[in-house]
């Protein structure tokens, strides 16, 4: 919190991004297809689509089935067949879920790929080798109880989950789907969290509960030790959504030249709710954390790139980081508006990172209802560069060889393609990960 004794000495000022008027990169829309449950009458949904990139599988929500498809087979086979038709793919695998899921996760950076399923009363692991193997071999499985995940990521091999009452627990299947709870909810009750790479500590974030409280914490992942952590050169006139406002998402972005013991890039996502205004005050700010996690400050900071209709505490962060482009592109799913966020410095014009404005009908956002012209909110984001065909720049003709594509899942159940057309090398699939120490996979 500011502190009143210091109001008198002048502090610099950390300036708003500036938005930057771009060419490239332009995405150009394929197909949008009816490949998820339509989820825009309850809300009740906060993930539908998720990616593995060491299979390449992309996994929707259908009713209470998680469907698996070929990334590749499925952009190519879709890539000229008509907007709302059948999808022509087979799934590789279909899951069976006790009731309908509401989020849906892999991870990516562990010693072994699995798939989360958090349904109303149950979360489900699954082994994603088994999966692209036709077959759905449950790892472990965790009864939720009466309390509800508000949101589940992944740290390596161990999967934390942010509960509604404001618990969070780890989930351990490669030991047993051993459960341990690392931050009881008697202080502060986060509702989101991401994970540090090469590190034990995650993230918590949420609302403050009274004017002393940091809306940003800290947790021990092994040790079950949480801490506060204050931010440092916060903006005065964002003094008000940084300490009392609502940290409800945050993507840890590491650049590519990123070493063990470099201060953490965390993009975050802050709401404010202000008495008598319609829609919701929101920014996005980078924020600069110590290794040891004691410590953050801002770095930049943007405001209303992301509009929402009404203040929502609850919400789940859906993001692409992109090293090799150093940009990100990220929505929430209380929103239709997807920003993309670049910390490249031959892009920025001298600052540290900048948003992104993209050409006239080449940006992406979620579509309006196919039967209705209200908006759809975001269901899910991923980054498949399996893809080997061709596709045609519509404003040239030329054409496109094997483009990044962008797949992008909506509240009304369906699944658009957008081919992603830029002056940089295509993203390459990672072929190593960071790990943290501390935590591994034990063979069953």
């Amino acid at each position: 919190m500011p502190d009143e004794d210091d109001q008198g000495e002048e502090e610099e000022e950390e300036e708003l991004m500036e938005k930057i008027e771009v060419e490239k990169p332009k995405f150009f829309h394929g197909p949008r297809l009816p490949l998820c449950t339509d989820d825009s009458s309850e809300q009740r949904t906060y993930s539908l689509l998720c990616y593995n990139d060491a299979h390449d599988l992309v996994f929707v929500v259908e009713g209470s089935s998680i469907l698996a498809y070929s990334g590749e087979e499925l952009v190519t086979k879709c890539k000229d067949v008509a907007s709302s038709s059948k999808v022509p793919v087979a799934p590789k695998c279909r899951i069976t879920t006790p009731d309908r899921p509401k989020m849906i996760t892999t991870n990516e950076e562990g010693t072994i790929a699995m798939l989360c399923v958090v349904c109303a009363k149950t979360v489900l692991v699954y082994l994603v080798p088994d999966v692209e193997k036709g077959t759905a071999k449950e790892v472990c499985s965790n009864m939720v109880g009466g309390d509800e995940i508000s949101m589940a990521t992944w740290k390596e091999d161990t999967l934390v989950s942010v509960y509604k009452s404001g618990r969070v627990e780890t989930l351990d299947p490669g030991h047993g789907g051993n459960n341990n709870m690392i931050h009881e909810n008697t202080e502060f009750a986060p509702s989101c969290a991401a994970s540090l790479p090469r590190s034990d500590i995650a993230l918590l974030g949420g609302k403050p509960t009274n004017e002393e409280q940091s809306n940003l914490w800290a947790v021990d992942v092994l040790a079950g030790v949480s801490w506060q952590v204050y931010i440092d050169d916060v903006p005065t006139s964002m003094e008000d959504a940084f300490y009392y406002g609502c940290l409800c998402g945050m993507v840890v972005v590491p650049r590519r030249d990123w070493q063990a013991g470099d201060p953490y890039e965390v993009v975050c996502m802050y709401v404010l709710e202000e008495e008598g205004q319609k829609d919701a005050f929101n920014l996005q700010a980078v924020l600069s954390i110590d290794a040891d996690g004691q410590s953050a400050s801002v770095k930049a900071v943007t405001t209303y790139e992301i509009y929402m209709e009404e203040y929502v505490e609850q919400m789940f962060l859906h993001s692409l980081w992109i090293p090799d482009w150093t940009m990100l592109i990220m929505g929430v799913s209380a929103a239709t508006d997807i920003l993309v966020l670049s910390g490249e410095e031959s892009v920025c014009q001298g600052q540290s990172w900048a948003p992104l404005g993209l050409p006239e009908g080449k940006q992406l956002n979620c579509p309006h209802s196919t039967d209705s012209n209200d908006t759809t909110k975001l269901r899910g984001l991923c980054l498949l560069t399996s893809f080997k065909g061709k596709v045609a720049r519509k404003d040239t003709g030329t054409e496109m060889v094997a483009p990044p594509v962008v797949l992008l899942a909506a509240s009304d159940g369906t699944v658009s393609f957008h081919y992603c057309d830029h002056d940089l090398p295509a993203p390459q699939r990672p072929s190593e990960r960071p790990r943290a120490s501390g935590l591994g996979w034990r063979s069953l």
